[in-house]
């Protein structure tokens, strides 16, 4: 007999229901908070068993967190004026970046606060998602080397280094300003300091 025909509904299958536990967890998150919210709620909410649960994420509600900010890394890559800030340094396009980076962490304040303490006590999360910003990178060189020459003839490594640092670094001022002592007074002046910190990495490993 020939099973072919399901292999599509099955993976459908498995991606429906992989994407359901993100959500749902991602939503328990922002109501309880991180450390309020169990691989059982989150089966329990999500109508499935906890067997399913850790099928597809093995470690855990550490791991499912890690899989929904993914999605931030793509929206990165595909924001719009993304280009001009990676091959004509232009602030307007930078600030509006950085504006929407912070803004994003002061939406999903929670999530985000989540996702600094997965990582603080799992380093295999950490490298995973360092892992993942490059592999996007490179997949922004394949993008766009065709009609920014320049992008193309730059040594690959430079560019991950490039992108590691800002977004390292942007993270981690952004949190310490949300979750722990405001480094600015107002966010303005905040998110200028960031897009000349920005700014000036790019310009240091890219020209």
């Amino acid at each position: 007999m020939d099973h072919s025909k399901d292999k599509p509904k099955f993976r459908r299958n498995k991606e429906e229901k992989i994407n359901r536990i993100i959500k749902v967890f991602l939503q328990l998150v922002e109501e309880k908070g991180y450390e309020n919210v169990s691989t059982n709620l989150v089966a329990e909410k999500a109508n499935l068993s906890i067997g399913t649960i850790y099928r597809y994420f093995p470690e855990g509600k550490a791991q499912i967190l890690s899989a929904g900010f993914e999605e931030d890394i793509q929206e990165f890559l595909d924001i719009p004026g993304i280009i001009k800030i990676f091959t004509e340094f232009d602030r307007d396009a930078t600030k509006k970046f950085v504006s929407k980076y912070l803004n994003s962490h002061k939406e999903y304040f929670h999530l985000h606060k989540a996702f600094d303490q997965a990582h603080l006590v799992n380093n295999e999360l950490f490298k995973s998602y360092q892992d993942d910003i490059k592999e996007y990178a490179l997949v922004f060189i394949e993008r766009t080397k065709e009609h920014y020459p320049a992008i193309g003839q730059l040594p690959p490594e430079r560019f991950i280094k490039a992108i590691l640092i800002v977004i390292n670094t942007l993270e981690a001022l952004v949190h310490h300003h949300l979750f722990h002592t405001r480094i600015f007074e107002d966010d303005e002046a905040f998110i200028d300091y960031l897009t000349d910190l920005f700014l000036l990495t790019l310009r240091k490993y890219l020209t």
